[in-house]
């Protein structure tokens, strides 16, 4: 990681640069500054996509072009590919493609039009970037498949549960438990819950002593640990686990020791 005046600098030399560009590229193709067309330049906290070009018609329209902060940060302008391409240029002249092409025809995408301001501007005319040769932001979560190891990064808890699908095909079941991925927090190490799984429901006391059977629910929920039950109407989708053991054992975290066993009686 380089240090934070390092990342300082980078990101005051690719501002400067790219409003430079900004200027003369918009001079040569449209006859004016992006800036004189009201286009503005900043950074912003994405982490799966290098930049941005926004168009938001209205009275006046607002025209932004973005790079990631992050990326900035860690590669800085001089970083060069396997290829040779300086990528943070490149990115830069890619999404001024799009203000040049949103100036003459109202709207941008990655058709042909585009394609042409690209190769005219200096750009690749390509939809993504797709070299692994730039230092990445990390994962604030990865999930590891048990049988080959393969892992993925994820920056947020995952909602559902992820399965390793070149193990499932193997096994022939796209959801087998045994391909499986287990959720870990990369800056401990800890094994977490899904998202899903993080739903809790609170058992309240029973007054009447009757199982949830007998109060005529269809689904009876029990703790493997203390043995509270509750009942669901419905068919469970969920992963519930129980909020007392975890508050008395897990310091309220929810915990997959306490996960609820579901059992269907009718």
């Amino acid at each position: 990681m380089p240090s934070k005046s390092v990342q300082q600098q980078r990101l005051t030399e690719v501002r400067a640069h790219a409003l430079y560009l900004m200027k003369h590229l918009g001079q040569q193709v449209v006859g004016r500054p992006l800036q004189a067309l009201g286009w503005t330049f900043g950074f912003d906290r994405a982490k799966r996509r290098l930049g941005g070009c926004r168009y938001q018609p209205g009275h006046p329209p607002k025209k932004r072009i973005t790079l990631s902060g992050h990326y900035v940060r860690l590669n800085g302008l001089a970083h060069r590919n396997n290829a040779g391409l300086q990528v943070i240029d490149d990115v830069i002249r890619h999404e001024i493609a799009h203000a040049i092409d949103y100036e003459q025809r109202g709207r941008s995408d990655h058709s042909a039009p585009w394609q042409a301001i690209c190769q005219q501007i200096g750009a690749d005319p390509s939809r993504l970037y797709e070299g692994n040769d730039l230092e990445r932001v990390p994962g604030t979560y990865v999930v590891e498949c048990p049988q080959c190891g393969q892992t993925d990064d994820f920056y947020k808890r995952p909602k559902n549960v992820r399965y390793c699908k070149p193990c499932s095909q193997k096994v022939g079941r796209r959801f087998d438990p045994s391909c499986r991925m287990v959720l870990r927090e990369r800056a401990t190490g800890k094994d977490v819950m899904y998202g899903d799984e993080r739903k809790t429901r609170r058992l309240a006391p029973n007054a009447s002593g009757a199982t949830p059977a007998e109060q005529g629910y269809k689904y009876t929920a029990t703790c493997p640990s203390c043995g509270r039950q509750t009942g669901f109407k419905r068919k469970v989708t969920r992963t519930y686990v129980c909020t007392p053991c975890c508050e008395a054992h897990a310091n309220g975290q929810a915990d997959r020791r306490f996960a609820l066993k579901i059992t269907q009686h009718y």
